[in-house]
C-alpha cells in the first residue's frame, strides 16, 4: 500500500508534464514568432519545475504521515 502512495503522485506529475510538453511542441510547430516560442519555453520549464517541487514536498509529506500514523501501532 505504501508503494502506491508514492507512485500515484509521481505518475500524475509525469502525465501532466507530458501533456504540457506536448502543447509546447504543438506551439513550436506552428508559425509563431521566435520570441513567443522562447517565452513559451520558459513558461513550460517553470511549470515543470513547480510540478517537481510540489512532488518532492508531497513525497516528504507522505513519508511523515507514515511515521506519525497512530493506527499502525494497534
Amino acid at each position: 500500500m505504501s508503494r502506491i502512495k508514492y507512485a500515484i503522485p509521481i505518475v500524475i506529475v509525469i502525465l501532466v508534464a507530458m501533456y504540457i510538453v506536448s502543447i509546447f511542441i504543438g506551439i513550436t510547430m506552428s508559425e509563431l514568432p521566435i520570441l513567443v516560442i522562447i517565452v513559451g519555453g520558459f513558461i513550460v520549464f517553470s511549470i515543470i519545475a513547480a510540478l517537481i517541487f510540489v512532488l518532492i514536498q508531497r513525497l516528504k509529506e507522505i513519508k511523515e504521515e507514515e511515521k506519525n500514523d497512530d493506527f499502525s501501532k494497534y
